[in-house]
């Protein structure tokens, strides 16, 4: 009790703030509602961090920009040291094509709420889309889907930075583990077609067409895929004899006609 009021005495005796060393506790750079705005709107990072980096860069909007890429860059490698190791079983299965080349990434996440994110989905996007272009560069010219190793589809570039950083990234902002866990693309002669279809976000599959008639392909190709989504075809054979699902009345191969024929078709499950 004694050591108790001596304390309270103690406080009530000390010497009172002056302005001056009030003055030491408010050195923070005084920020602008016009810069904090804008830095918010460029970066889509919090409002807190952004009032942070300009607050750490004297109101100047430039060097908050790099602030905050260092910082997220660490709290990305933290973030990804922390969550590396959880199970990520939920996710988007998206295609990105361009005439006739396509490419497929599955990326996975912990959760469903997660996998409905925009920002996730953006993030499945723009790597499928980083995918195309090293698809479309490779000069390849095959029917044949080509599997593409995590590490190659990793070190691509994407926006002024890799798949890789950008992925970290978002397990920072996201605070959920994120993997590429599968990954291919086709790129074939302009003379097939190739037909695409995704499922919300967890079936998709790629068809391509030899034939003599592009424009008749064109339009059946796309439904060809989503017949391959809903009954998932072992073989070529198969995909040919079964019923076509948009119309039971015909055969897959009654609907592309005796003019095209199926080359290739691979199919994606989450």
């Amino acid at each position: 009790m004694l050591s108790r009021v001596l304390r309270a005495g103690a406080l009530l005796h000390r010497a009172p703030l002056t302005v001056q060393s009030a003055a030491m506790y408010s050195t923070a750079t005084k920020v602008s509602v016009a810069n904090l705005k804008q830095l918010r709107q460029e970066t889509e990072i919090s409002l807190k961090l952004c009032r942070q980096a300009l607050e750490q860069s004297g109101d100047d909007i430039a060097k908050a920009r790099q602030w905050l890429e260092e910082t997220q860059s660490a709290r990305a490698a933290k973030a990804k040291s922390k969550l590396g190791s959880r199970s990520a079983a939920e996710g988007r299965v998206g295609i990105a094509t361009q005439d006739s080349t396509a490419a497929v990434v599955q990326l996975n996440c912990e959760t469903d709420f997660v996998a409905r994110n925009d920002k996730f989905s953006a993030l499945s996007d723009n790597v499928g889309a980083a995918l195309l272009a090293y698809a479309k560069a490779s000069g390849s010219q095959s029917t044949d889907f080509v599997n593409v190793p995590a590490e190659t589809l990793a070190a691509l570039p994407l926006n002024d930075s890799t798949v890789r950083q950008a992925v970290d990234d978002m397990i920072a902002l996201l605070g959920e583990n994120i993997v590429i866990s599968d990954s291919a693309y086709i790129a074939a002669p302009e003379s097939n077609v190739l037909g695409t279809y995704a499922h919300v976000g967890k079936y998709a599959a790629c068809v391509c067409l030899d034939t003599s008639d592009k424009g008749k392909a064109s339009e059946v190709s796309n439904r060809v895929a989503q017949h391959i989504v809903a009954m998932d075809p072992p073989s070529t054979e198969e995909l040919l004899s079964q019923p076509f699902v948009l119309d039971s009345s015909k055969t897959v191969a009654d609907v592309l006609g005796s003019d095209t024929t199926i080359v290739s078709f691979q199919r994606w499950q989450l």
